[in-house]
């Protein structure tokens, strides 16, 4: 049996309006919903946060953005307390604020 092609075979019968719309609704299928994290894993992300600053470790912090999951990789610059973020420096030598709100993970390389 012929192995069927589903709606791409049918894109040039479709104005360009469903078809946008179809890929709207294949973008949503990639949505994750936010992890809730407890206190404990809370505290350890602080954790990890300070040790690698004063360590001046290079890390991995994974962010929940508008339903996807972001990873970052580099050195802590700064913990800013007062704006509750992460100033982190990238590995292509940018620099980026990360509010604490958006964290969902850390790992440390």
């Amino acid at each position: 049996m012929p192995q069927d092609r589903g709606s791409i075979k049918w894109t040039s019968l479709m104005l360009p309006e469903h078809v946008a719309l179809l890929r709207e609704l294949w973008q949503e299928d990639l949505y994750v919903t936010k992890p809730l994290l407890d206190e404990q894993e809370i505290e350890l992300i602080q954790y990890q946060l300070q040790e690698a600053q004063m360590n001046d470790f290079i890390i991995e912090i994974a962010t929940y953005q508008r339903g996807f999951t972001v990873n970052y990789t580099g050195k802590i610059i700064q913990l800013e307390g007062n704006q509750a973020s992460v100033r982190l420096q990238l590995e292509d030598g940018s620099n980026l604020s990360i509010p604490f709100t958006q964290v969902i993970s850390v790992t440390v390389q």
